[in-house]
């Protein structure tokens, strides 16, 4: 989620417009909507400051991704079905069990 999103969301959550946002933020309406509109990226401290004083917090998780996941046994099981899968029509398919 980028910072425009996440100014979007904060403003929707709270139901406080642009310039109640603003101001509770301590910057100008105008450089709010900018950073909204993706006009201008926040520092990593402003956006911080900007969810804080809506009364928000941000929460960031780190997680690996799917493909990052996959194990070598997992894909040695693979190969070794694809080496043994049959390679001429009307044969029938098994597949391991995982």
């Amino acid at each position: 989620m980028d910072a425009a999103s996440i100014i979007s969301t904060v403003k929707r959550r709270t139901r406080l417009t642009g310039k109640e946002l603003a101001a509770l933020a301590g910057t100008s309406a105008s450089t709010l909507s900018a950073y909204e509109r993706g006009l201008v990226v926040p520092s990593v401290a402003t956006l911080d400051r900007i969810i804080r004083s809506s009364g928000l917090v941000a929460f960031v998780e780190l997680l690996e991704s799917p493909s990052a996941k996959v194990s070598n046994s997992t894909i040695e099981e693979l190969l070794t079905f694809v080496d043994h899968a049959p390679s001429m029509r009307g044969e029938k398919l098994t597949a391991p069990i995982w």
